[in-house]
């Protein structure tokens, strides 16, 4: 994971916390352009626009603004009203933001990713995947749509197709759960995947990985698919 803060967070800007509020979702979004123009503008002043996190294609995982701070995604106007924004607010936490006009961006985590609509690469879905449970871990964040949703569902009229008709919602959903069964795994595999970077020995290789959970003793089914990238979220 690359460090790139942004001057773009806070309420007002550079005001560290959350303004009393807790981390209760996760907000997807993807860039609309590629990965040189889109971290230009989350690092400019004047864009008044950043992320926590950007997810480029190859699966390289950037952070422009510390979790514990609010990033400016999915920002609301409340001078506007529910119906200019089209919020859906059958999710609950969305709701909760209209009731108590607050601002969304104190209550959540802001996920780019480099995309302009197509599918995410599989490199990118894989280290997104991590960092979705990392943090679903991290705040007790549950599984489901309530609560992992996209910029669209915050503000439909302006963000319709963020993330868009591609996004993997349903396999990202279903390997979360997944996830959170074999989290012992994880936990294992990130243990021996840092192991094997520092011996400069690829942590890629899944039947050395067999071998290690068969040498531990441990029952396994097949060892999902993890890649370079992970290693840093996953033992950061």
């Amino acid at each position: 994971m690359i460090w790139k803060p942004s001057p773009n967070w806070g309420y007002p800007r550079f005001n560290h916390g959350r303004n009393g509020e807790k981390i209760v979702a996760i907000v997807d979004h993807i860039t609309g352009g590629g990965w040189e123009p889109s971290n230009n503008w989350l690092l400019n002043p004047d864009s008044f626009v950043s992320a926590h996190y950007l997810i480029r294609k190859d699966g390289m995982v950037f952070q422009y603004v510390k979790e514990e701070n609010a990033a400016w995604g999915c920002g609301l106007d409340f001078s506007l009203d529910l119906s200019y924004y089209r919020s859906n607010v059958t999710i609950p936490f969305i709701k909760n933001v209209w009731e108590r006009r607050v601002n969304p961006n104190l209550m959540v985590v802001n996920i780019e990713h480099e995309s302009s609509g197509e599918a995410l690469t599989e490199e990118q879905y894989n280290s997104s995947l991590l960092l979705h449970f990392s943090i679903t871990e991290r705040y007790g964040i549950l599984i489901n749509h309530n609560y992992i949703v996209g910029h669209s569902d915050v503000n439909l009229r302006e963000r319709p197709n963020d993330p868009g008709a591609a996004f993997p919602w349903i396999r990202l959903i279903d390997d979360l759960r997944r996830l959170k069964v074999n989290k012992e795994e994880l936990l294992v595999y990130s243990q021996w995947a840092k192991a094997r970077l520092d011996n400069n020995e690829d942590p890629r290789d899944t039947s050395a990985f067999i071998a290690h959970l068969k040498a531990l003793g441990c029952e396994y089914t097949t060892p999902m698919r993890y890649g370079l990238p992970f290693v840093s979220v996953v033992g950061s």
